[in-house]
């Protein structure tokens, strides 16, 4: 069979181009070195280190940061109040700067409950079952008395038809230093109301608040029990308000 001398040139080409692309080998895979960790500068002293409970150790330099001037100028002890910060209320039955109000030596004080000051138990009769109470506690300056008066007449059961408008007796307190109501509730004291009533209802009970407007707070003396001991140490309590400071 002729070929024709320009075919046989162009068969030759196209098997060399076949035989250089089968041979033609993979290009080599880059080797760039690895990126290096970024290091983050760490004071001297830290602890990177968990404990083997799981939790992080006391840091020391955290513990010290202000006494050894790591923090910025200025800026407030960690873990501490600073000196810009106003300190942390007490529980009234811990304030320190209560005054010691003159009580009458029979009276037994004990521990006060919350939001009160002072806490006295008073003796009582053969004829009486049970003590009355001597409290002493404060509020804020500008309280409205009938908000008060209203939750004292919730605590007494008051007779039918009464209310707490008639029930509460109000009267001026003279000889105090600041100006003072004396607010005398009677009826049945509520079952289930704070201390000294207890669990049960008391029938036959009374409570007089003596409550002092000083400028910046309100005193209130609050004697409450059985209507002949709160009658026998009622002028005792209005005395101890009338040292109210």
């Amino acid at each position: 069979m002729f070929r024709h001398p320009y075919c046989a040139l162009i068969a030759f080409a196209l098997a060399g181009s076949a035989t250089f692309a089968c041979t033609k080998t993979a290009p080599e895979p880059l080797n760039a070195a690895p990126l290096p960790a970024p290091t983050l500068p760490v004071a001297e002293g830290m602890i990177a280190a968990a404990t083997d409970t799981g939790a992080m150790p006391a840091h020391g330099l955290l513990q010290g940061a202000a006494a050894d001037s790591r923090l910025p100028p200025g800026h407030p002890p960690i873990g501490g109040g600073g000196a810009g910060m106003p300190p942390m209320a007490q529980p009234q039955g811990e304030q320190a700067d209560v005054p010691d109000f003159a009580a009458p030596a029979s009276w037994q004080q004990i521990p006060p409950r919350p939001m009160l000051v002072k806490v006295y138990k008073l003796p009582k009769e053969p004829t009486e079952t049970d003590a009355a109470e001597v409290t002493v506690s404060f509020l804020g300056a500008g309280l409205p008395l009938a908000m008060n008066v209203a939750r004292w007449c919730g605590q007494f059961q008051l007779a039918a038809g009464e209310t707490c408008e008639t029930a509460a007796k109000q009267s001026p307190v003279a000889g105090a230093k600041h100006p003072a109501t004396l607010v005398e509730i009677a009826g049945t004291w509520q079952a289930g109301t704070p201390e000294p009533g207890g669990s049960a209802a008391k029938t036959g009970w009374k409570m007089a608040v003596v409550a002092v407007a000083a400028p910046d707070k309100t005193w209130y003396f609050k004697l409450v029990g059985p209507g002949s001991a709160v009658d026998r140490w009622q002028n005792a309590v209005v005395a101890m308000a009338q040292s109210a400071p």
